[in-house]
C-alpha cells in the first residue's frame, strides 16, 4: 500500500511539475526596447557591422540565436558577441558558429535572464557587399531583421562612409520589410555630417525589418569592382521588381476581364436558354389530362428527360390504342409478359417513336406476331437511345422545346468539359513555368474552369421549353400530382391515364408486373441520360442520381467547386494588403519604366539587400 501511494503521489508530483513548465513557457516573450545597427563602409567595399539589441525578456531566457544570410556577400569574417550590463560594461561570450547554404549561424549562452532586460552586442564584417555601377555604388543592408518574434520599440541605423562626400552627390532610402509581403519605402537618411548618414527606423512590428539602401560617388571607392554575385542580383531584382508587378497586375486585369465577360455571359445564357418563361398561376391538382399529349410525350415534357419509364409508357399506350396487347402468363421463373402484336393501325398513323418501339420488338415489316417480354428485353434496351432521339425530336416538333434537348445537352456538356481541361492547363502549365515569379498567373485559367463548370451544369438545365411547352409542363405536373393521390389499383390497361400513370412514375404496381421473372439475374435498363439512369430491376424501378421529376428529387448542382481566388491564411485582411502590394508595386514599375529611377542600378524599390536573416532567443 505504502508504495502504491508513492507511486500515485509521485505522478501527481509530475502532472504539478509540467503543469507549471507548461504555463510558465507560453507565459514566456521577447520584445527589443531597441534594435541599433552601426555600418562602416570601408574602402574595400566591405561593411563592418555592430548590431545592438537590447531585449525585454518575460520568462526564463538563457541562449541567442542568430542567421546572416551570406547569398549577396562573399563571405563573414570577424564574428564576436558581448553581453552588455546596466553599468555599461561589456563582457565577451562564447559562441558557435557554422555555415550552410542559408548563411552563417550563431549561438552563444549568457547567464539566465528572468523577467528582465539584457544588451547584446554582435559584431561582424561583410565582405563584398557593395554593389558597383558607373553612376554611383551602392550600400544595400537589411539591418533589422524581419524573421523576428517580437516588436521593436525604437531603432536607429547610422552608414559611416570612408570619405567625405557632398549632399547632393548621395541617394538614399528606408525600406520596411514585412515577412511575406513587399518592402515599402517609409524615408530617407539624415546626413549628421560629410561622412555619417543616420536612418531613423523608428518602431517595427513583430515579423517586420528595416533595409536601408544608400548610393555614393563611384569616386569613393575607387579601386573596388562589382562583386561576382551582382550580375544575377540585378537581374533577380529587375524581375521582382518590375516585371513580377506588372505580371501581376496584367494577370489581375485579365482575370477581371474574364470574371467579368464570363458572368455576363452566363447571365445572358441563364435568361435565354435556361430560365423557363413565367406562366402564371397553374391548379395545383387537375383529374383531366390537360391535353391530348401523348404520355411518352408528356413524360419527356414535365422533367426534360426521355428515359426508360418513357419507352414503357409508349408500349402501354400502344396496348390502349389496341395496336398490340399485354397478356400476363406463367413462365419459367414466374410469371411473364407475352406482347401480342395486333398492327390493325397503319404505319402513317405511328409515331415515329412507335414504329422504333415495333421494330425493336417484332423486326422490321410485321405485322403481326407475339413475343415474351423477358426475351426480348436486350432488344428493348437496345432499342431505347433511338427511342429517346424520337421522343426528343417529338416534343420538338410539338413546339415544346426551343432546341433538342440530348443535342443542346451534349453540346453544353462538351463545352463545359473542354473548358474545364483548358481552364486547368492554363492555371497549372503558366505556374510551373513563371509562378515563381508571378504567383497569381494560375488565377484566370481557374476562373475559367470555374466558369466552364457552370456551364457544364447549364447543360443539365438546357433548353428551355417555350411558353407553350413550359405551360403544358406546369399542367401536367398538375395532373401527375392527381395521377400520385389515385390507388393505383383502380388502373387497367383500358384506362386512359395508366400510360402518363407509368410515363410519371405514378403507378408501380403496373410497373412490378413487368419486373424480371423470379430467379433470374437479368437487367433491363437503359443508358444514362439527362438526370440520371432508370434502372428496371427485380427489386423494381430506380432513380439516377441527382434526378428531378419522377420520384419529386430536385437536381443537384454539380458545378466546380472551389476557393476564391487569392483567398488563403488571414482572410479578406490579407487579400486586401496583398492587393494594395500588388498595385503599388506595380504603379511603382510603371512610373519607373522598369528600370532604377533615380538609383545607378539594382531596381528601383527595396528587397534586394544584403544581411537580414534571422534571430531570436531561448
Amino acid at each position: 500500500m505504502r508504495l502504491w501511494l508513492l507511486g500515485i503521489l509521485s505522478i501527481l508530483a509530475l502532472i504539478v511539475t509540467a503543469g507549471t513548465a507548461t504555463a510558465q513557457s507560453s507565459a514566456r516573450s521577447v520584445s527589443w526596447q531597441r534594435f541599433d545597427a552601426d555600418l562602416t563602409l570601408q574602402s574595400d567595399g566591405s561593411v563592418a557591422v555592430v548590431e545592438t539589441q537590447t531585449i525585454a525578456f518575460q520568462g526564463p531566457y538563457q541562449q541567442g540565436l542568430r542567421v546572416i544570410p551570406t547569398d549577396r556577400t562573399t563571405g563573414i569574417t570577424d564574428i564576436s558577441v558581448a553581453e552588455v550590463n546596466a553599468a555599461g560594461q561589456t563582457t565577451p561570450l562564447n559562441f558557435t558558429s557554422s555555415s550552410d547554404a542559408s548563411g552563417v549561424h550563431l549561438t552563444w549562452n549568457f547567464p539566465q535572464i528572468t523577467n528582465s532586460t539584457g544588451t547584446f552586442v554582435l559584431r561582424y564584417t561583410a565582405h563584398g557587399v557593395t554593389r558597383v555601377y558607373s553612376g554611383g555604388d551602392q550600400v544595400d543592408w537589411n539591418a533589422i531583421y524581419a524573421d523576428r518574434p517580437g516588436p521593436v520599440a525604437a531603432s536607429t541605423v547610422t552608414l559611416h562612409l570612408p570619405a567625405d562626400v557632398q549632399q547632393s552627390s548621395l541617394l538614399s532610402a528606408i525600406y520596411q520589410v514585412p515577412v511575406g509581403r513587399l518592402p515599402e519605402q517609409v524615408g530617407s537618411a539624415t546626413l549628421v555630417d560629410s561622412r555619417t548618414l543616420r536612418f531613423d527606423i523608428g518602431s517595427l512590428p513583430a515579423s517586420t525589418g528595416a533595409e536601408v539602401r544608400a548610393q555614393v560617388p563611384a569616386t569613393l571607392l575607387p579601386g573596388v569592382t562589382s562583386p561576382p554575385w551582382q550580375a544575377a542580383a540585378d537581374q533577380a531584382d529587375w524581375l521582382q521588381q518590375s516585371v513580377a508587378p506588372i505580371g501581376g497586375f496584367l494577370v489581375l486585369l485579365l482575370s477581371l476581364g474574364i470574371a467579368g465577360a464570363g458572368g455576363i455571359a452566363l447571365v445572358l445564357v441563364w435568361y435565354s436558354r435556361v430560365r423557363e418563361p413565367s406562366v402564371g398561376p397553374v391548379p395545383p391538382r387537375l383529374e383531366q389530362p390537360p391535353s391530348d399529349l401523348a404520355p411518352p410525350l408528356a413524360g419527356t415534357l414535365i422533367d426534360g428527360s426521355a428515359d426508360l419509364q418513357d419507352a414503357v409508357a409508349i408500349l402501354i399506350d400502344l396496348a390502349r390504342r389496341g395496336v398490340l396487347s399485354l397478356k400476363e402468363e406463367p413462365g419459367q421463373f414466374g410469371s411473364d409478359v407475352r406482347v401480342v402484336l395486333h398492327r390493325a393501325t397503319e404505319d402513317s398513323a405511328l409515331e415515329p417513336y412507335e414504329r422504333v418501339l415495333l421494330v425493336a420488338l417484332f423486326g422490321r415489316g410485321v405485322s403481326e406476331g407475339q413475343v415474351l417480354l423477358s426475351q426480348s428485353r436486350l432488344r428493348f434496351a437496345a432499342a431505347v437511345p433511338f427511342l429517346e432521339q424520337r421522343l426528343y425530336e417529338g416534343v420538338v416538333a410539338a413546339g415544346l422545346f426551343s432546341a433538342n434537348p440530348a443535342v443542346e445537352r451534349r453540346r453544353f456538356a462538351t463545352f463545359g468539359v473542354t473548358g474545364i481541361g483548358l481552364g486547368l492547363l492554363l492555371a497549372v502549365i503558366p505556374s510551373l513555368l513563371i509562378g515563381w515569379l508571378v504567383p497569381a498567373v494560375w488565377l484566370p485559367g481557374v476562373l475559367i474552369a470555374l466558369l466552364s463548370g457552370l456551364v457544364l451544369w447549364f447543360s443539365r438545365k438546357v433548353p428551355r421549353r417555350t411558353m407553350r411547352g413550359a405551360l403544358e409542363a406546369a399542367r401536367w405536373r398538375a395532373f401527375r400530382a392527381h395521377l400520385m393521390e389515385e390507388p393505383a389499383a383502380t388502373r387497367t390497361l383500358g384506362d386512359a391515364s395508366l400510360a402518363y400513370a407509368v410515363a410519371f412514375g405514378a403507378d408501380r404496381e403496373f410497373l412490378h408486373r413487368l419486373e424480371s421473372p423470379a430467379g433470374s439475374s437479368t437487367q433491363w435498363y437503359g443508358p444514362p441520360v439527362g438526370p440520371g439512369p432508370i434502372i428496371f430491376m427485380p427489386d423494381g424501378w430506380y432513380g439516377g442520381h441527382g434526378g428531378s421529376g419522377r420520384h419529386g428529387g430536385s437536381p443537384v448542382p454539380g458545378g466546380v467547386a472551389g476557393s476564391a481566388p487569392g483567398g488563403g491564411v488571414g482572410g479578406p485582411g490579407s487579400w486586401s494588403d496583398a492587393l494594395a502590394d500588388l498595385l503599388s508595386a506595380a504603379s511603382g514599375a510603371l512610373s519607373h519604366g522598369g528600370g532604377s529611377g533615380p538609383w545607378s542600378g539594382g531596381g528601383w524599390g527595396g528587397g534586394g539587400g544584403s544581411g537580414g536573416g534571422s534571430g531570436g532567443f531561448n
